[in-house]
């Protein structure tokens, strides 16, 4: 009920500000020598009308298209947001996104295993809770569980990454389901187009790690004439296990990874460009040492291991028109299709304590996504002091599993008694998710630019099919949110927003199979997660140095707990996810850039946050506050040296 008055009152927010906003536009236009003031978009337009010479630079500076789906100066951006620009991408040399993210503020990184792993957590929120896009697609599928999902980004070559941009806190008023706790937008390598005649680089990367004997080559090369460019490359990366000053981590090696990658991009004019990207990834044994043990009165289990294979192709069309008609500045139209195949073997032993005999259980799956997705985004420039930003999107996501299972029984010497092959229904039934989607997103700078309201609303008709259960299910949902900008001086600015999310159960309906002490059978009334944040507070920007505080609180309603029903099956004590939590997730970030002398710079940053369950008024788990400390000399292209530390 909440969350309906909540989405109905944007709706008001959205139309009162449209109608304020014209009401100042045309007092603006009727007040005779006044000097106009500067377009919402007036900054994008020059930034795009940028010699390609100048590219570079604009790399390097704080831009982002993720919070407002525009480009836009972090300073100015509404919302809480994280960028890793190529400068930073370069001298961190990480092996994957998770450690690229492991200094920046209000996130933490949850990795079992090699180098390959590694999961962001923003604010609290892990798995599909935080909404994974790839040059703005979709990366994430109904397999992704609420968990860190460790091998999700794994699949991404860090050398084909231009930046990553996070939004921290709910994004679901822009890009719908998964974006709870924030959206991960992983963007990219472009191709830069010559002014006359033809140019070419070539490069060639070799890299090596002492920590795992690790290699890595990367082999590239891009063309292009003023028209037409291309970029090609391939990536090859192999490692042994890890070493630390003390032990050796067992199944964290590597055997081979190989990547592919190519870009194409047409200039059909001056203001349209037409480009095609494909990529490829194929892991072969990567695995991930993941022992647990359980116990439960008499009953234990353990569970050894997991070594999965990865593989994805992913190939995205994407057309850009600019300067349009007077009304419409930029039209985005993009197509892609997503094929990810994760094949799991996982060992599991269970017995006992009072019987004299042992149950093996060998689970192979083969998990196969396939993702296919469209999207049309437009934006308009209404007399200079509106910008409008609305689009249609529609995905469809199909989850196909191949599934073996081998099951043993050991007397109490080992002996094998019986042996077994079976097509179990354990692990992730064949389903089918589809949402198709309208958005609006409306900025409007009121009391001569002093205030900026930025207002938008959503609209999801999602669905879930599966045969197995015969489970059709459709729904709808409006969800919004609303952040201002208000500017005490053009160097101290506040900012505050409130802004909803929510996260579909997806395959949580359908989800059985046993996991370590239990059997998890299937629940089809599981209700999607709601979430509304509101947060405030300050940024400053003095030249060589700036900074910012903010305090959030992110409530969370029917959070998915898996829960005891007092049944057994196969031996086992039976759960089912339930819709039975309610959250609260607050705290406080802070942080700071001082550029105190040519090429140095200096980072800073803190985060305190605490998570409370709401029904039972107790804490639901201990989060030490971060810190990160950095102090970096680099001379462009050439040269860096930097000092980090963490807390």
């Amino acid at each position: 009920m909440i969350s309906k008055m909540f989405s109905t009152v944007i709706g008001f927010a959205f139309v009162l500000t449209a109608i304020v906003g014209l009401s100042v536009g045309i007092g603006i236009a009727q007040e005779e020598g006044r000097q106009e003031a500067a377009q919402p978009g007036e900054e994008e337009k020059q930034e795009t009308a940028q010699p390609e010479a100048e590219k570079e630079k604009l790399l390097m500076e704080k831009i982002s298209v993720t919070a407002t789906r525009v480009e836009k100066n972090v300073f100015e951006t509404p919302q809480a947001v994280n960028i890793v620009n190529q400068e930073d991408l370069f001298i961190k040399n990480a092996a994957n996104v998770g450690d690229v993210l492991r200094e920046e503020v209000g996130i933490s990184v949850e990795r079992q295993g090699s180098t390959y792993t590694g999961h962001p957590v923003i604010r609290g929120q892990s798995g599909n809770r935080i909404l994974t896009l790839v040059d703005g697609n979709r990366f994430d599928n109904i397999t992704t569980y609420g968990g860190p999902n460790h091998h999700r980004l794994g699949m991404i070559d860090m050398s084909q990454v231009e930046r990553i941009e996070v939004i921290r806190g709910p994004g679901s008023t822009l890009y719908g389901s998964n974006a709870i706790g924030g959206v991960l937008n992983i963007i990219t390598r472009g191709i830069d187009f010559p002014e006359a005649g033809f140019s070419y680089r070539a490069k060639l990367l070799s890299q090596y790690s002492t920590v795992d004997n690790g290699f890595k080559e990367r082999l590239q090369f891009q063309g292009a004439t003023p028209e037409f460019g291309m970029l090609v490359g391939a990536t090859w990366r192999k490692t042994d296990d890890i070493k630390t000053a003390t032990r050796t981590l067992d199944f964290t090696a590597l055997d081979r990874i190989l990547d592919f990658d190519i870009k194409a991009a047409y200039r059909i004019s001056d203001s349209q460009k037409l480009e095609l990207n494909y990529q490829k990834h194929d892991a072969d044994d990567v695995e991930r040492k993941q022992t647990k043990k359980y116990k439960k009165e008499v009953l234990s289990s353990i569970t050894n291991y997991l070594a999965p294979e990865v593989n994805r192709d992913y190939v995205s069309l994407k057309y850009e028109a600019q300067n349009v008609t007077d009304f419409l500045d930029r039209v985005i139209a993009k197509a892609y299709y997503h094929d990810s195949r994760v094949d799991r073997w996982q060992n599991r032993f269970y017995y006992r304590e009072d019987a004299t005999t042992k149950r093996e259980v060998d689970d192979r799956q083969l998990v196969e996504n396939l993702t296919t997705g469209v999207s049309i985004q437009s934006t308009s420039l209404i007399k200079g002091w509106q910008r409008l930003t609305y689009g249609v999107e529609f995905y469809i996501d199909d989850a196909v599993r191949d599934h073996e299972n081998f099951e043993r029984l050991y007397d109490e010497n080992g002996t094998t008694i019986t042996k077994k092959s079976q097509e179990s229904r354990a692990g992730f039934m064949d389903s089918t998710f589809s949402t198709a989607s309208l958005f609006v997103q409306s900025e409007v700078d009121i009391l001569d630019g002093l205030l900026t309201i930025t207002p938008g609303i959503r609209f999801d008709r999602f669905s879930f099919n599966n045969a197995h259960f015969d489970i059709n299910q459709s729904d709808q949902r409006f969800n919004g949110g609303v952040s201002v900008i208000y500017r005490m001086t053009d160097k101290l600015y506040w900012v505050g927003g409130i802004q909803q999310g929510y996260v579909h159960p997806g395959l949580n309906l359908v989800k059985e199979g046993p996991r370590t002490g239990a059997y998890v059978l299937p629940n089809p009334d599981l209700k999607p997660e709601d979430a509304l944040q509101y947060e405030v507070g300050f940024r400053a920007n003095y030249g060589k140095v700036s900074g910012f505080v903010t305090y959030y609180n992110n409530d969370v309603k029917n959070k998915r707990s898996l829960k005891r029903t007092g049944e057994e099956y196969q031996g086992l004590p039976v759960e089912r996810s339930v819709n039975i939590g309610e959250s609260r997730n607050q705290g406080i970030e802070v942080g700071t850039e001082y550029n105190f002398y040519k090429n140095f710079l200096l980072r800073a940053n803190y985060a305190w946050q605490t998570d409370r369950d709401l029904i039972e008024d107790k804490p639901l788990r201990s989060r030490q506050p971060t810190a990160n400390l950095s102090l970096r000399w680099h001379k462009r292209g050439k040269y860096w040296t930097e000092f980090v530390a963490h807390a």
